[in-house]
């Protein structure tokens, strides 16, 4: 990967966007999260304002006591003076510790605030978006990106409140004192603050970059130092080729921050000259004054203790657009996920189903996983700047997404080079308590038949529904209580192997606990761990066998007992007599509710009330096994091949 070097490559390019002004609508954003503080806020620049004019005595004591104590050789202005001196820093600490209370409190609270507003809304968003966006992408905007939000509300803006008190108070005391030799110090400001803005509008694509790169850093961490990553780069050898790719990575992000400290040490530098030069100014100017008689040497004392109070301020204030344009981009790129259309959503008087006797139908079904639907297409064209919030995406068990509603898009035929739908005319009815099997090969539109069930998308064209009900119409909490689904591969999290059963059903006893995992086949194995429900599975289960973490997904679902059933080979990783014993198990479940099942082995759908066969996203067959074997068509093609071995030449799955 090439990178530029050279000093052309401090700045980099940069682009019409990165210069603009701070965006007034991000500035409105993050006052709307801290409006709700304003009284807290207030009552911090009331502090910073008492802190800000217990720091002004000091040099006005001093002046007193050069220009009057010493001369008069008072003891007793002497002591009042020493007692004042003890009890300013003590005054000074309090304040501050006062006002850090504060600020820390509304700080954290606020950022508390986006951070769970983020998360409420990401929670929301579509399949589409996860499958197109990087695990590690959104980590970092939960943790460095909302970190740098909360540097700008806890650091950045509580200083400038700070700096600018005490530039203002300063000035009007030293004023005050000698107008004369403060003028000088003024004249500073007209240089300072244009090179300040400058120089803050460069760095602004620079910090856009820089967490860009951080992001791609974390997000190659997550994915190659995952369980299944490691176990993958150890497979095939790819440690070194991980290694080049990771140092790339950091290459990039050392390269960017190298940039943010030249520019940064650019401005630090400029600051020092302008500081010292005003310094020059206040002691010669100053001493001019001393000798014609014009100023006391208690005065120009005062200035000098003075000066850091006029220059602390000005340097702090000069970083402000700096460290600003850090905290914007962070906002920035945190409003951006919150700014993701919610595909999937409850219409404004949904259905809550309290419970559903299982009647599913499909009418004249379409879906498309590339037909975008209004709700992004609308978004993509009101923020033509910013990243689509959908990417390409492709079929398949991943392609897991969401619309909302009946969207807008019309369903045509693919014309020629277009990827024609996942579903194509699809309708189908299944009865309560029926067990329906999906059949087909590879891309067939099974795993997209599951995913418009779980309302995980929405139709391109047609209607799906439940008892009588469009799924569109039920509120998704009433659809989820009577759904449950068991994958091929079971997803745990590292917790005990308690929460995992408990997450389909917090509310359920430890009866209700145990006698589902004595159904599942797990109680011997359970009682055989020192912790038993208690111990730690491991992230995602690896501390399970595949079987074990199956029997595992199996024992949540029965523990969760829904009116609808999906079954994704659910019992591929058992041995033979487990999966015997299980089958029986599950047989009042199957019994009690409507069932759907993938089949990848064709032998566990023989029994099955009807089969389906699925080819190319349209419903060829629809039979009982029996039938469907005696009608000589694709299903009977497929047992043959798989009951009595492919050609060589063959190449056919039915997953």
């Amino acid at each position: 990967m090439h990178i530029r070097r050279g000093w052309r490559a401090v700045v980099g390019n940069t682009t019409t966007r990165s210069l603009r002004s701070v965006d007034r609508a991000t500035v409105s954003r993050v006052w709307s999260f801290a409006k709700p503080h304003g009284a807290g806020i207030a009552l911090v620049l009331l502090v910073v304002t008492a802190q800000s004019l217990v720091g002004l005595l000091p040099p006005l004591f001093y002046r007193h006591f050069i220009d009057t104590i010493l001369p008069d050789k008072d003891l007793r202005l002497l002591v009042t003076f020493s007692a004042y001196l003890l009890a300013l820093p003590v005054a000074t600490v309090l304040l501050g510790l006062v006002q850090q209370l504060l600020i820390v409190r509304i700080g954290e609270t606020l950022v508390y605030d986006l951070r769970n507003a983020m998360f409420d809304h990401v929670q929301q968003l579509s399949m589409r978006f996860f499958t197109s966006t990087r695990a590690g992408e959104i980590v970092a905007r939960f943790t460095q990106d909302v970190e740098g939000a909360r540097r700008m509300l806890t650091g950045t803006l509580p200083q400038l409140m700070t700096a600018f008190v005490t530039l203002v108070s300063t000035l009007v005391v030293m004023m005050q004192l000698e107008w004369r030799l403060t003028l000088p110090g003024l004249l500073l400001f007209p240089a300072l603050w244009p090179f300040a803005w400058w120089m803050a509008r460069l760095l602004r694509p620079i910090h856009h970059k820089t967490m860009e790169h951080n992001a791609n850093l974390s997000s190659m961490v997550n994915e190659t130092l995952s369980v299944n990553g490691a176990s993958l780069m150890k497979l095939f050898g790819q440690q070194v080729g991980a290694g080049r790719q990771f140092r790339s990575l950091a290459d990039l992000v050392r390269e960017f921050r190298i940039r943010l400290g030249v520019l940064s040490y650019w401005l630090t530098s400029s600051m020092g000259i302008l500081s010292g030069l005003g310094t020059a100014l206040f002691y010669g100017f100053g001493g001019w004054l001393v000798f014609e008689g014009r100023m006391t040497e208690g005065t120009i004392v005062a200035f000098v203790a003075y000066l850091p109070r006029l220059y602390q301020p000005i340097s702090m204030i000069s970083h402000v657009p700096t460290e600003t344009i850090q905290g914007v981009v962070s906002f920035e790129r945190v409003f951006a996920y919150m700014d993701q259309p919610v595909e999937i959503k409850d219409r404004s008087e949904a259905l809550d189903l309290p419970a559903a006797s299982g009647r599913l139908e499909f009418r004249d079904v379409t879906f498309d996983y590339h037909a975008l639907p209004e709700e992004i297409r609308i978004w993509q064209e009101a923020n033509p700047e910013q990243d689509a919030p959908v990417r390409t995406m492709g079929r398949g068990r991943l392609g897991l997404g969401e619309l909302q509603g009946p969207t807008p898009n019309r369903h045509r035929e693919p014309s020629a080079g277009q990827v024609p739908p996942a579903l194509q005319n699809l309708s189908f009815t299944v009865e309560p308590g029926q067990m329906v099997a999906l059949v087909g090969l590879s891309g067939a539109g099974k795993s997209t038949v599951i995913n418009l069930v779980m309302r995980l998308y929405d139709p391109t064209r047609g209607c799906i529904l439940l008892d009588g009900h469009d799924l569109r119409d039920l509120s998704l909490q009433s659809l989820s209580r009577c759904i449950g689904m068991v994958t091929q591969h079971a997803y745990l999290f590292h917790d005990s192997l308690r929460a995992n059963l408990l997450y389909a059903r917090p509310e359920a006893s430890d009866e209700q606990v145990q006698d589902v995992c004595q159904r599942a086949q797990l109680k011997e194995f359970i009682d055989g761990l020192p912790d038993g429900l208690d111990t730690v599975v491991g992230e995602r289960g690896y501390r399970l066998s595949g079987g074990e973490q199956q029997r595992v997904s199996i024992a949540r679902v029965l523990l969760k007992q829904p009116s609808l059933l999906i079954f994704d080979e659910a019992t591929s990783h058992l041995d033979s007599h487990s999966e015997y014993l299980l089958q029986h198990a599950l047989e009042p479940l199957f019994a009690d509710s409507t069932s759907l099942v993938i089949a990848h082995r064709l032998s566990t759908v023989r029994n099955a009330d009807t089969i389906l066969v699925l080819d190319k996203g349209r419903l060829v067959e629809i039979g009982s096994h029996n039938d469907l074997v005696r009608d000589q068509g694709l299903y009977s093609h497929l047992c043959a091949l798989q009951f009595r071995g492919p050609t060589p030449t063959a190449s056919i799955s039915v997953t």
